[in-house]
């Protein structure tokens, strides 16, 4: 009786397991925020269309030349972070903590802290400094705290509704936003390069598609450019039109040659 509970068990183990093909893929460049966002989607579970989602993003970017140094890509990249962590749709939520709550996640991060991910640890630490003594947000200056409220409270409040896993799971959400992002910066940016420009392959392998079996592969995306372009949001910068034309036009030239 005990053998056959073991069987159904291990049976049933292997049933639920699911190739993660992410875990193949390695990063090429030093981006620290591209890394955090790379390993959660290798440790965090992702269905397997999130993983075809992701790694069709991750093959269009390879197909793009990069700038030759390091501080552009880093740049771009901590930037698409932060922008795609900080603009959703749940900051909707109660943005105002208290000290208690505050002290809540603190003791939750504590005991349940290996159970995140690289990448869900950095966003709770980041919050937990925003609201340290350091920068009390509950004193003036009343700009700061407000600044601190909305944008780091909302991570708070979910942070304390959400297990650990539905924690990743969203995250999972919001690192293949990003990654769609960053292929959209990084197409602007290419625009921008000499033709002779030597391609740095971002991530490893070259065609990350190959880690599929050979009924999941699937072609990569073909990316408009322009397209691409125009769903991008702009916030309203000084002379913010002026570069969008400049662009579009070089587009058309682009495309014309």
């Amino acid at each position: 009786m005990k053998l056959i509970s073991f069987i159904l068990l291990f049976s049933f183990k292997i049933a639920m397991a699911q190739d993660n093909y992410l875990s193949g893929i390695s990063l090429n460049q030093s981006a620290y925020t591209l890394k955090l966002v790379l390993d959660h989607l290798k440790n965090s579970n992702p269905t397997l269309e999130q993983q075809k989602k992701a790694l069709k993003l991750i093959y269009d970017m390879n197909q793009i030349s990069l700038p030759n140094d390091e501080i552009h890509l880093t740049f771009m990249s901590t930037t698409e972070t932060f922008k795609s962590l900080l603009n959703q749709k749940f900051f909707k939520l109660n943005t105002e903590v208290s000290k208690e709550e505050i002290k809540n996640l603190k003791e939750k991060y504590n005991k349940h802290k290996n159970s995140y991910t690289s990448l869900g640890a950095f966003i709770i630490e980041g919050v937990l400094n925003d609201f340290s003594s350091k920068k009390d947000p509950y004193s003036p200056p009343k700009k700061q705290a407000y600044m601190i409220q909305k944008f780091s409270g909302p991570w708070v409040q979910l942070a304390l509704q959400k297990s650990p896993q539905a924690f990743s799971s969203l995250l999972t959400k919001q690192a293949l936003i990003y990654l769609n992002n960053l292929h959209k910066q990084l197409l602007i940016f290419n625009l921008h390069l000499t033709k002779n420009t030597q391609k740095t392959p971002l991530f490893l392998p070259l065609n990350p598609l190959d880690l599929f079996p050979s009924n999941e592969k699937t072609s990569p995306s073909q990316i408009d450019p322009k397209q691409a372009i125009e769903n991008l949001h702009i916030g309203p910068t000084e002379g913010a039109n002026e570069k969008i034309d400049q662009l579009l036009k070089k587009i058309d030239q682009n495309i014309e040659q």
